[in-house]
């Protein structure tokens, strides 16, 4: 009985770790589709608010850019380290907009 017990609980923590692994490797790394344009909103990149304060919008980048850093995505193969520099192209380019 204590066998199915221990091999009960391994399989829940089997599950929890796949639905967590899931739902970090099955979310979107854009909000939106690549614009080739550049035409972005800097607030939309940055996910702030219009009346964001200076302060806000540095955070807010320190943020966004260690979440999609190429670094951090190096393993994680070249698709997704090509997504990432995009993303970090427009993280720098909607910062040194508003820090202007």
């Amino acid at each position: 009985m204590a066998v199915i017990f221990r091999l009960f609980i391994l399989m829940g923590i089997a599950i929890f770790f796949a639905k967590t692994l899931n739902k970090l490797f099955s979310r979107p790394l854009r909000a939106q589709p690549v614009n080739k344009s550049k035409n972005l909103d800097p607030y939309f990149v940055l996910g702030i608010p219009r009346d964001a304060t200076a302060e806000e919008i540095k955070l807010a980048y320190k943020k966004a850019l260690s979440e999609y850093h190429p670094d951090k995505v190096a393993h994680l193969g070249k698709g997704l380290q090509e997504l990432a520099a995009i993303r970090t192209q427009e993280i720098v380019s909607a910062y040194t907009a508003l820090s202007r």
